[in-house]
Order: structure tokens, then C-alpha cells, then sequence
């Protein structure tokens, strides 16, 4: 969705642009929460679902796109709170979860491996 958004704002009029910023201003804990749940549950992705490697560059295309919608707003519109609302509102708290949730999901795994190799020990001993 983050390619769409930077479509939009390259297609739609400035001033539409500007009512729309405008209205999410105005609902910023929404916007701030919805980044934040979408950063954390992309981070809590386990490796099976997507590797790291492809998640890292996933979520640094989402956080460029972003950051590109927010300098176009305010170069087509001239509004000054463009930038400053997508990076305190959207982009930081998107990425401060997902590397919050990324780093715990990367410990369970890490502590499942470490619990498997201690009971497999284990195992072994009796033997």
C-alpha cells in the first residue's frame, strides 16, 4: 500500500492532498498506533515466513516510500508539517517497533534452538 499512497500523491490535486494531511493530523494517535501495530507484526514474522534478509529490505522499502510521501506533500503543497507528521507520525514508530519486535522474535528463536539443544543433551546423558 505504501507504493499506492506514493502514487496517489503524485496524481491527486494540491489541495486535495492538503485537506487529506489536514484530517490525518487531526487523528495522529490513530495514525501513530496503526504504524506501530503494523511495525510490530511485520517484525514478529518468524524466519519461516520471511527471511530476515528480505524482511530488512522490505521494511526499508515501506519507511522510503513513506518518507517519499512526505516530501512530496510538502513540495507539492507547501505544507510544512508534511515531513515533520510522516517521520514522527508513521515512519519512527513503524520502524522502533518493528526493530523492537524483530530483536524479541529473533531471541525466542534463539532461545527455542537453545532449549531443543539442552534437552537433546539431556537425552544423551541417559544414554
Amino acid at each position: 500500500a505504501p507504493t499506492l499512497r506514493l502514487v496517489s500523491v503524485l496524481v491527486r490535486s494540491p489541495e486535495a492532498m492538503a485537506r487529506d494531511l489536514d484530517k490525518l493530523a487531526g487523528i495522529g494517535r490513530c495514525v501513530i498506533t496503526m504504524a506501530t501495530a503494523t511495525g510490530a507484526a511485520f517484525g514478529a514474522l518468524p524466519p519461516s515466513a520471511l527471511p530476515p534478509t528480505r524482511k530488512l529490505l522490505a521494511v526499508g522499502y515501506c519507511a522510503c516510500v513513506q518518507m517519499c510521501v512526505g516530501f512530496i506533500l510538502r513540495v507539492r503543497t507547501g505544507h510544512e508539517s508534511a515531513l515533520p507528521f510522516y517521520l514522527l507520525h508513521i515512519v519512527l514508530p513503524f520502524l522502533a517497533s518493528f526493530l523492537a519486535a524483530h530483536a524479541a522474535s529473533r531471541s525466542s528463536v534463539g532461545q527455542n534452538v537453545a532449549r531443543r539443544g539442552y534437552s537433546m543433551r539431556l537425552a544423551c546423558d541417559e544414554c
